[in-house]
């Protein structure tokens, strides 16, 4: 966390990561990578979006994360979706998610 060319280095990994998704838009990889910057960096609307673009895509990054992206942008009805997905693949997270789900209800 004190190195100060960690930050600097995360975003030339975000700039790889959005080079990746234009020559291939299905890059598990790099949208991962995209997701990460985004939510790591409090950005969780673009976070969010990369979310959204990786399921059309049939790509599921961490339902968990995805679920705490969506509930930070704002979109209450995407993070019960999503933590109820999570429980559903019997997640080992199942007392935070119903947690969180008690608490967006």
């Amino acid at each position: 966390l004190n190195d100060p060319n960690a930050q600097p280095q995360r975003a030339n990994e975000a700039q790889k990561a959005w080079d990746l998704i234009r020559d291939d838009p299905k890059n598990i990889s790099a949208l991962r990578t995209l997701f990460y910057w985004y939510k790591d960096n409090g950005m969780y609307i673009l976070a969010n979006e990369v979310s959204r673009w990786a399921t059309s895509q049939s790509i599921e990054i961490n339902l968990v994360d995805e679920a705490q992206s969506a509930w930070a942008a704002g979109n209450t009805q995407r993070a019960k979706s999503l933590f109820k997905k999570a429980l559903n693949n019997n997640s080992q997270a199942t007392w935070y998610i119903t947690r969180c789900l008690q608490a967006l209800n």
